[in-house]
């Protein structure tokens, strides 16, 4: 096992607020209003250690996270190898984005009560290829996904690595994290109970009605 996450230890490669976010939501993400263009702007999550964001949903407090659901399919020895995933997924994985790694405009922060995950079905496919395709739904809040989810300057560490007690890599975009993800950890030697737990993650089977999941594995 892993000791505790510390300065000491750079937090085992991860963003302080990605670990923070695990234990508890609202001290991991805040609500902040980010200037879009002139004069406009939209609410997003972001952490409180870091620069990460990703879109918030619903049109009034308590706002929540993106509740749409996302596959990543991956070709592996000529089995296809799926994971279905949430951006909270990817929120916990996050490693330090670094001032001026890439612009971002100043955000000022909002009030919001604790919000509450929904699950609502919308995939979007990565192809291994890095092809993909969208079948979202029509919400009229929604926001461009592939903006959050393939934002150049984001880098990611393995939650399952960590939950199996070992230090993981930094990977340089979400396709390569879910690439390792399909071929070590859905594809590979099974998940532990306490790993599934410690992730969120779902294997083998669908999840029950109302159940909280991050990361779900179908099965090959």
């Amino acid at each position: 096992m892993l000791g505790r996450p510390c300065k000491a230890n750079n937090y085992y490669n991860f963003c302080k607020g990605a670990w923070t976010l695990r234990e508890e939501f609202k001290k991991g993400l805040v609500v902040r209003n980010k200037p879009v263009g002139m004069y406009t702007s939209c609410l997003i999550w972001q952490c409180k250690e870091c620069n990460f964001e990703g879109p918030s949903f619903g049109a009034k407090k308590p706002y929540i996270t993106d509740p749409r659901s996302y596959t990543y399919t991956h070709d592996l020895a000529g089995a296809e190898i799926t994971v279905k995933y949430k951006w909270i997924f990817l929120a916990k994985s996050h490693v330090k984005i670094k001032s001026g790694s890439f612009l971002r405009p100043i955000a000022v922060e909002q009030d919001t009560g604790l919000p509450h995950d929904l699950h609502v079905r919308g995939f979007l496919n990565h192809g291994s290829n890095g092809s993909s395709n969208s079948d979202l739904s029509k919400d009229k809040n929604a926001h461009d996904d592939s903006k959050y989810l393939h934002k150049p300057g984001y880098s990611y560490g393995c939650t399952f690595c960590c939950a199996e007690g070992h230090v993981t890599s930094v990977y340089g975009n979400a396709d390569t994290l879910l690439r390792h993800v399909a071929e070590v950890h859905a594809a590979g030697e099974p998940l532990s109970a306490d790993a599934q737990t410690r992730t969120k993650c779902i294997v083998g089977r669908a999840p029950a009605k109302g159940e909280e999941w991050d990361v779900w594995f179908p099965g090959v």
